[in-house]
């Protein structure tokens, strides 16, 4: 997966879904420390994590 489909995701699932804003921090603080595409996946699958474990919820308009 290239960078840029790894930020695609990324920006596809924070308009899917509504995260907590400590974990948006999180994510939007590391991606701007390291532009490192392997660093990136990492953040990616911590989003992905927090939408499994039921942390993010679904967005109400996110078909739209």
């Amino acid at each position: 997966m290239t960078h840029e489909e790894v930020e695609k995701r990324i920006n596809q699932l924070i308009g899917e879904y509504q995260f907590p804003l400590p974990v948006l921090q999180d994510v939007q603080k590391r991606l701007s420390d390291s532009h490192c595409p392997h660093y990136a996946m990492q953040q990616l699958r911590y989003l992905e994590n927090n939408v499994h474990a039921g942390i993010a919820t679904k967005r109400e308009d996110s078909n739209k």
